[in-house]
């Protein structure tokens, strides 16, 4: 199984994690940025997204999104109802209540 140490800097992935510590501090669009996904390809993004849909449903659900930051690094913390609430706002553009591949990496390349 690949993971995302295999596919993004650790320092990079620490540094994110780090940053969103706080409940109700995750920012998605900063959160990308400094992970350094916006300059990522297709392929890699893809990797990525296979990392975290945990039941590889194809869709990251809210139970994913919730672990989002776990799936970059043990440390990270589950994400609040809020936050999950306000990514899946954004990024769900057609209103399934789950986000696609397609979805995420359009969120990637907007933040």
């Amino acid at each position: 199984m690949t993971a995302m140490t295999d596919i993004l800097a650790a320092a990079a992935i620490k540094e994110a994690v780090e940053e969103f510590t706080a409940a109700d501090s995750f920012n998605y669009k900063k959160f990308f940025e400094l992970l350094g996904l916006k300059n990522k390809s297709k392929a890699v993004l893809k990797k990525v997204y296979n990392i975290l849909d945990t039941d590889q449903s194809g869709f990251l659900k809210e139970v994913e999104l919730g672990h989002m930051m776990k799936g970059f690094s043990p440390e990270g913390r589950s994400l609040t109802e809020k936050e999950i609430k306000d990514m899946l706002a954004d990024g769900d553009k057609n209103g399934e209540g789950k986000i696609s591949l397609d979805e995420f990496i359009t969120m990637v390349s907007e933040s």
